[in-house]
């Protein structure tokens, strides 16, 4: 596999693991999961949040910003303006988005108030990397290959 594959492969990865969150964060705020398995359930959603931040964040994040990033900065397209930036900035927003579940999830479900909050900011969060993984792969990957490719740079 190259760099372009491998990130391909990841972003198939966060889409699946992201829709079993939504999946986990509904059937734990829908009320119908027994009191005995609410805290089998925050344990998987916990775990799944830190396969994120673990695995998107600090691995797949990191390998875009610094190898890929740097490789198209190194062909004149700017980090701190124009597409590579907003993708940077969506990138630091997932994390925020993984920290507000970590946090409502370690709260008591009180009422709809708080069981609304934890579902929004988990759609929130998923919404965007589906996104921000549809605009990777039909506009970053389909131009940094061309580009660096036709700089000999593969």
């Amino acid at each position: 596999m190259n760099l372009f594959e491998d990130i391909e492969y990841e972003h198939e990865l966060f889409d699946a693991a992201a829709g079993s969150l939504v999946t986990m964060v509904q059937n734990y705020t829908s009320g119908n999961i027994k009191d005995a398995d609410n805290d089998e359930i925050i344990d998987h959603i916990k775990t799944l949040i830190k396969f994120f931040i673990n695995h998107m964040i600090e691995f797949h994040t990191k390998k875009e910003e610094e190898v890929l990033f740097e490789a198209l900065k190194n062909l004149h397209l700017p980090l701190d303006k124009g597409p590579l930036y907003y993708y940077k900035l969506e990138h630091d927003e997932h994390l925020k988005h993984l920290h507000m579940i970590l946090t409502l999830i370690d709260l008591p479900l009180t009422g709809d108030d708080s069981k609304k909050a934890l579902i929004d900011v988990t759609h929130v969060f998923c919404g965007e990397v589906w996104e921000h993984i549809d605009k990777e792969n039909s506009v970053l990957l389909t131009e940094a290959t061309e580009r660096i490719r036709g700089n000999n740079l593969m």
